[in-house]
Order: structure tokens, then C-alpha cells, then sequence
């Protein structure tokens, strides 16, 4: 298998006039405090790639409680039921597009070179997400974005921590990319949605960090180290011989340790001529670091229920956890999946690396 080399990419979620204090018609409290926070990180660390997203809503956008005020059961700051079934908080106006609220704040640093990923832009749908609107019936073209630079980690910034930082977070994890949420380089909007929230990253094993933390382990020796890793696919290897460890339970680890080692190195070496990557064996050769037995404790970590199914979501979060670049397999996201559907679409992305 070849090792794929961490790319990082920057993501400052809507920093824009409306959203920031004193004056943004949705300020976010402390809101402004982000910014040299944000601005320190792209500084401090070399960034592969760097996006930002605009909320950029028409002035008759589904979310604004201005558009429903006929309407008896719609109140600002509430969860409104829509005709079509869906239920869509009510907001004040806001981010409406080419309104001075829609800009990006003053102090942020942005560059020529930042993409700008504009979302809510459709009428009928609001889009918390910098990847897709809440209904995922429309994408973005920030994952065109990310995957045509190679980025496989993503460090989410930005406001608001309880709604369009979280959520874009949440598909990007989907989306195949090791997750980062600087928690001091995002405000949440309400104290109760915003815990809420961070439990709910932490569900889908989305790391929350600090920019200190990313600032130490992003530049310099640790940097270094970190791309050394990488680079070789040392972290997979510790990773799968844990896996092996706990599935085999060993009385003599060290001697267990040396003939996995072992079998790896031979695996390789009969795998390197191998045509055939079809069959489960020759599957096993080119990814090496990884059984079959493997693939199924992680099927029975994303089945605690023991039903027999797990959700395509779920199969895309833990790809990465297999070192599986994004986009190297295609898994639906609306769809179930047995063990059996689950280990070829493993194999098949270790296969692809």
C-alpha cells in the first residue's frame, strides 16, 4: 500500500459582518475574539490550502422569519414545521446577498490565493454546512475543492461553533478528511446547542483541539516527525497491530509483534508482482497492514446493536481511520451496508492508495 502524504487545509467558516458583534443582525457573542485567532493560525502554520465559506442567502431565503411572518406558528429563534415536512429554524434577515452584513469582517486576513465557497444560496434550503445544505439535496463545491489539492485534514474556524462550524465539520468527516475543530478559534451561539454540539463531534470522532496545539504540531521538529509518520504509514501500521493484539490476545506480545512484522514484510514482497487485486488474498497482500478480522471488529464498533447494518455515513468516517485517501472509493451515504458490503469497500479504498 502507498502511503499518502497529509495534506493540510485551513477552513474559516462565515467571518462575515453579520455574524460578528456589535452591530451583525446574528452577532455571535465574543464573536469577534476568533479573529486574531484565526489570523494567528494561517500565519503561524504553512497551509496547504486555505477556504473560506460565505452564507449567501436572496433576500426571500427560506430561513428568514421576515418571509414567514403571515404564518401564526413562526417565531424568531424556533424551529418552524414547512410544508414540505422539514422543520427550518426561523432567523432575523441576514448574509443576504451583496449587503454590507454579507462581507467578510475587516480584520480577518484573507488572500488572493483563499477559495471563497458561497452556500445558502438556493431559496428553499439553508445550508449550515460549507459541503452541503441541511437536507443534503444540494453540495457545495468545497469537496471538488479539497480533493483536487490532495488535502486529506481539515481544521474547521469560525463562527458559529453550534451550527455552521459544527456542521461542516460533521460532512467533512463524512467526506472522507481527518477532522479538526479549533475550539478557541470558533463562539457558539447558545451555551446549551453548543455543548450539544461538541458531543456530537466528538460522536463522530472528530478531534477538538487548540490552535496552540496546532500550532506546535504543525511547525517545526513536530512537524517534521508528524510528516515522517505519515509519509510512511507509521501511524497505520501501530494501528493495525494493536487491532491484531486485541483480536489474538497473545501470551508473548513481543514475539508476536516480530512475527506480524514478519508476515508483513513477506506480504509485501510476494504482493509486489501481483496482478490480481480482486480476490480477498491479493487484496490483502497490496494493503498488508490489514486482515480481514480487522475490517470486521470495525464493522462491530459501528454496529454496537449488533444489526447487521450500518449506515454509508458511517462507513465513509471510518475510512480514513483505515489511511484511505478521500475520493479513492465511492460510498454511498443514503445506503446500508453489511459486513460483507463494508469489507470490499475497505479493501477495495486500501487497494486504490
Amino acid at each position: 500500500m502507498s502511503s499518502v502524504k497529509r495534506k493540510c487545509a485551513l477552513l474559516i467558516i462565515d467571518m462575515q459582518y453579520d455574524f460578528c458583534p456589535p452591530n451583525g443582525s446574528l452577532a455571535v457573542n465574543d464573536g469577534l475574539a476568533v479573529i486574531p485567532v484565526i489570523n494567528r493560525l494561517r500565519s503561524a502554520v504553512k497551509w496547504d490550502y486555505i477556504a473560506l465559506t460565505k452564507d449567501w442567502h436572496p433576500q426571500n431565503h427560506v430561513s428568514f422569519f421576515s418571509n414567514h411572518k403571515d404564518n401564526p406558528n413562526a417565531k424568531l429563534f424556533t424551529e418552524l414545521t414547512l410544508e414540505n415536512g422539514s422543520k427550518q429554524m426561523m432567523w432575523p434577515d441576514h448574509c443576504v446577498q451583496e449587503s454590507p452584513g454579507s462581507e467578510l469582517h475587516k480584520d480577518l486576513v484573507v488572500e488572493d490565493s483563499d477559495a471563497i465557497v458561497y452556500k445558502g444560496t438556493n431559496p428553499i434550503y439553508d445550508s449550515y454546512s460549507g459541503f452541503f445544505d441541511n437536507e443534503h439535496k444540494n453540495q457545495t463545491e468545497m469537496t471538488d475543492l479539497l480533493r483536487k489539492q490532495g488535502i486529506t485534514d481539515v481544521y474547521v474556524t469560525g463562527l458559529a461553533y453550534d451550527y455552521c462550524v459544527g456542521f461542516t465539520a460533521i460532512d467533512a468527516m463524512e467526506q472522507g478528511f481527518n477532522t479538526f475543530v479549533v475550539h478557541d478559534a470558533t463562539r457558539g451561539v447558545a451555551p446549551e446547542t453548543t455543548t450539544a454540539m461538541i458531543q456530537r463531534l466528538k460522536d463522530n470522532n472528530i478531534r477538538i483541539v487548540t490552535s496552540d496545539e496546532v500550532i506546535k504540531n504543525r511547525t517545526g521538529p513536530r512537524a517534521e516527525v508528524s510528516d515522517y509518520l505519515a509519509k510512511h504509514n507509521v501511524i497505520g501500521l501501530f494501528e493495525s497491530l494493536a487491532a491484531a493484539i486485541v483480536v489474538n490476545k497473545p501470551d508473548d506480545v513481543q514475539q508476536f509483534i516480530i512475527s506480524e512484522l514478519e508476515k508483513i514484510r513477506d506480504a509485501r514482497a510476494r504482493g509486489a508482482d501481483a496482478k490480481d487485486t480482486t480476490s480477498s488474498a491479493a487484496a490483502k497482500n497490496q494493503v498488508a497492514l490489514f486482515s480481514t478480522q480487522d475490517i470486521d471488529t470495525a464493522f462491530g464498533l459501528l454496529d454496537p446493536l449488533k444489526s447487521g447494518k450500518i449506515t454509508g455515513r458511517h462507513v465513509k468516517s471510518m475510512l480514513p481511520r483505515f489511511g484511505i485517501r478521500p475520493g479513492a472509493v465511492e460510498v454511498n451515504v443514503k445506503a446500508s451496508y453489511d459486513v460483507e458490503a463494508f469489507r470490499s469497500k475497505i479493501l477495495q479504498g486500501l487497494a486504490a492508495n
